[in-house]
């Protein structure tokens, strides 16, 4: 990726839609609930998943992720990590709380799907970065307050935009893209569809933008549909079909559906952040000075 990332670990947020460490990518975000008068997935989602990512520098970073369903349709979903080349079922201790969040997963035909997102993750720091650490916490503290006053609808308990993944298969092994290598395929899908596709050039780092309880990067591609509920299907259909049919499916992660029975012996903490760390948006990449 062009920058470093905000963190001494950089966090995924598996359906819920977001990739850090993966090659150079843009989240497909919103700032309304696009997915709004979609048909939802028929799958059963709920349960808890395995996936993994590698780091060039510091290895694999395995995740444990876990969805609860809500009697609105939609999903609340937790992330868990013991951090980087530590086994989810190894080892003493509890497990992180790196991410939390919740998501509503629409059908697109064909076995695909899309996954709309909202959620935070807690990212590492360390003593050098104290500076930095009171400033993600006043932005955090700034949106949620900017978040409170908005009168837009629906209210979400958790920050920044809306950000899409996109689904292959079922609940029992999901392969998800996390991300789109560029703009092209987006603008693409959105032809004769009254889908809208804008990306901020404003820049990361030292030009975020905050504002009524979003954040946004310049890696993030921007969408908006003026039509009726639900008339966003035809371009989320149309792009899903797209990234998937390459060879060599880019910037993705294979999950793998987790036997509760193998759950028992875990052990899970409920802080969040954990200590020593802080939260921030799951889109947000680097709100740091390029040079940290």
């Amino acid at each position: 990726m062009r920058r470093r990332p905000f963190a001494t670990f950089a966090a995924l947020c598996a359906i819920a839609g977001v990739s850090l460490m993966l090659s150079a990518c843009g989240r497909v975000v919103s700032v309304d609930p696009l997915v709004s008068g979609m048909p939802a997935s028929a799958q059963h989602w709920d349960g808890a998943y395995v996936g993994m990512i590698d780091d060039e520098r510091r290895g694999p970073f395995p995740m444990l992720l876990r969805l609860t369903a809500r009697a609105d349709g939609a999903y609340d979903f937790t992330i868990h990590t013991r951090g980087f080349t530590k086994d989810i079922f190894q080892g003493a201790g509890a497990l992180d709380l790196a991410g939390r969040g919740e998501a509503r997963i629409a059908d697109l035909g064909a076995g695909l799907a899309v996954a709309q997102t909202r959620c935070e993750m807690a990212m590492a720091i360390d003593t050098s970065m104290a500076a930095e650490a009171r400033t993600m916490n006043d932005m955090m503290e700034a949106a949620r307050r900017f978040g409170a006053a908005s009168k837009n609808e629906p209210h979400s308990n958790y920050l920044g935009p809306f950000v899409y993944a996109f689904l292959r298969g079922g609940p029992a092994r999901p392969q998800t893209i996390l991300g789109i290598s560029g703009v092209d395929d987006v603008k693409e899908a959105a032809q004769g569809t009254g889908v809208d596709v804008d990306k901020w050039e404003g820049g990361a780092g030292d030009g975020v933008l905050v504002g009524s309880g979003l954040v946004f990067e310049s890696d993030d591609i921007h969408i908006a549909s003026h039509g009726q509920p639900g008339s966003a299907q035809p371009f989320f259909a149309r792009l899903a079909h797209k990234l998937f049919a390459t060879a060599e499916v880019k910037n993705s992660i294979t999950w793998t559906r987790v036997a509760p029975e193998k759950l028992t012996a875990l052990h899970f903490a409920e802080r969040y952040p954990p200590p020593g760390q802080v939260g921030g948006w799951c889109n947000l990449f680097a709100a740091v000075p390029k040079d940290k």
